[in-house]
């Protein structure tokens, strides 16, 4: 794998606005901006990483709690709710 010594610069065919995303990977963060504009957001990538593990969980969480009710199967408050003491 090759890495990143210098800033690599390059379009993307996703697009925001009708404009393609450039993206700048350097040494230790990335930089993301529409092309033909000046204003860039910049993301380190532990940070990058943890907002995607994040995403990640959420989404099988999401679909956990959906095979749930489509099974019918009681909630976490159900649960405790019918526990008898």
């Amino acid at each position: 794998m090759t890495t990143t010594d210098k800033p690599v610069r390059r379009e993307t065919r996703a697009t925001v606005k009708g404009r393609p995303l450039i993206i700048t990977l350097y040494p230790s963060w990335l930089e993301v901006r529409e092309k033909g504009r000046r204003w860039r957001y910049t993301i380190d990538y532990q940070c990058l990483y943890q907002v995607a593990a994040k995403l990640f969980a959420a989404e099988k969480q999401r679909e956990k709690v959906a095979t749930k009710k489509k099974r019918g199967l009681p909630g976490k408050l159900q649960k405790n709710k019918w526990r008898t003491v």
